[in-house]
């Protein structure tokens, strides 16, 4: 019955993550915990700077945040030296339950709720339109050869060579492919990124890569008031807007949503008197 979601996932990623613009060549070493603390505080290394400091009768090279966040395991649990993402911490979590059982687990995730909202805060992560990259590469080559490959589809058609249902099903496919594509190339271009954005959907804690791709590349198929889906795909983005055509076009979508949240509660409510 455990959620491990959102802002908490968010609070453990900012500690445990191999923050880009915090790498060193030379990793230092410390004495102790306490000894690591004070260089943070004199700023002369981050939370997720490597370091190297002897912990749980070990020396290891990890990171001060990973110790804190390895502070409020049980004493005798294993060293965690990896990043905490929504799916590290339910590992985590369940081990914590099959060793000790469920009284620790509580204790633990209790624990963990605090670090992790603290952190979170300090991480001051957000979003705003401009955090939202634009892909040249998805306007120049990617759209235009699913134009080239649709206009081939209705080519087939008119020479009689492919039926309607052919035709229809190609062209979503071919456009459908697309997306995939456009998905690859955004999640290459997001590894490299240090933006609140790459945070959130690296770590799980808010939207995916399917959210970015509707901000900064192309909204792609939508379906219609029958769940069929319309082979004129919307080429834009959120971020620069959309015609006069494409939003009509998703209109549908964006009403059906509406439309199935309200006949879906009333029928849970009935349900409930029931």
């Amino acid at each position: 019955i455990l959620n491990i979601a959102q802002d908490i996932v968010l609070g453990c990623y900012y500690l445990t993550y191999p923050k880009p613009s915090s790498q060193v060549k030379d990793v230092k070493s410390y004495s102790s915990i306490a000894e690591a603390v004070m260089a943070k505080d004199r700023g002369a290394i981050k939370l997720q700077t490597p370091i190297r400091i002897a912990i749980k009768g070990e020396t290891r090279e990890t990171s001060l945040g990973r110790v804190f966040f390895n502070e409020i395991l049980p004493t005798d649990f294993r060293y965690v030296n990896e990043v905490m993402t929504k799916k590290s911490l339910k590992k985590v979590l369940q081990q914590v339950f099959l060793q000790y059982g469920s009284e620790q687990t509580a204790e633990t995730a209790d624990a963990i709720k605090d670090l992790a909202l603290r952190y979170a805060t300090e991480s001051a992560v957000s979003t705003g339109m401009n955090d939202y990259f634009d892909v040249p590469e998805i306007d120049a080559k990617i759209i235009p050869s699913g134009d080239a490959r649709t206009a081939q589809i209705s080519e087939q058609y008119e020479q009689g060579l492919i039926t309607d249902e052919e035709r229809y099903s190609l062209t979503v496919e071919t456009w459908r492919n697309i997306d995939k594509e456009i998905i690859k190339v955004l999640s290459d271009k997001i590894q490299n990124e240090d933006t609140s954005i790459a945070i959130m959907v690296d770590s799980g804690a808010r939207g995916d890569i399917s959210n970015v791709q509707l901000a900064s590349a192309m909204i792609g198929i939508m379906v219609d008031a029958t769940n069929r889906e319309i082979e004129l795909p919307i080429r834009s983005n959120y971020k620069h807007g959309l015609s006069s055509l494409e939003q009509f076009v998703a209109t549908r979508g964006s009403r059906k949503g509406l439309i199935d949240t309200a006949l879906k509660t009333a029928d849970s409510g009935y349900l409930t008197r029931r």
